[in-house]
């Protein structure tokens, strides 16, 4: 009995987040961060002030879970653990989820008050499991799994960026594609170097 009136609050807690990271998202659409007030975010989400504070300390805290959440989500989609991976069917779940969440992807990348940051966030959480993956499946020394690394995380975050920008005339499917075989003949010739 007492099981039912927590799922409840869960719920609710779950339902208010929600809708206040949609109206952070819809406000970060006309202004940068650091002009949008938590007045002007509960107006928009139709929630009380104290509401909002009773999650959050200020719309910062609340972009930094925006931001955190969708890096976690693109860093369960890259699973590098093993040489098992299928690259392609991995790239191809990380462009469907990126068209999916197109808008909050755009802001966080190009609009946040620190997009720099996002970037660089982002680059990291994905960095050091392709450099540990290339290590135990290529072989590759530290030296040459971080450089290796750097440049095949880093070209397939500016090809999504690009790709987003140019409207993603593309089909996912297709740019998995693109980016595989961009992957493949990297790592094929960087064993020669």
């Amino acid at each position: 009995m007492l099981d039912k009136p927590k799922k409840k609050v869960d719920r609710r807690v779950k339902y208010t987040k929600m809708v206040l990271t949609e109206s952070l998202l819809k406000l970060l659409h006309d202004k940068p961060l650091n002009k949008i007030t938590v007045k002007a975010l509960c107006e928009t989400a139709d929630v009380n002030r104290g509401t909002f504070y009773s999650h959050y300390a200020d719309q910062y805290e609340l972009f930094e879970e925006i931001k955190n959440n969708f890096i976690s989500s693109i860093n369960d989609i890259i699973d590098l653990k093993d040489e098992s991976v299928d690259i392609y069917a991995m790239l191809n779940k990380l462009f469907e989820y990126v068209a999916q969440f197109e808008d909050t992807y755009v802001i966080l990348l190009n609009k946040s008050y620190d997009e720099t940051a996002f970037f660089s966030e982002l680059l990291t959480a994905l960095h050091q499991k392709d450099i540990e993956r290339l290590k135990l499946v290529y072989g590759f020394s530290d030296e040459k799994a971080h450089v290796l690394s750097s440049f095949l995380i880093g070209g397939t975050t500016m090809i999504i960026k690009n790709w987003l920008e140019d409207g993603m005339k593309i089909p996912p499917a297709e740019m998995a594609k693109y980016c595989e075989n961009l992957f493949k003949s990297s790592i094929e010739n960087y064993n020669y170097l």
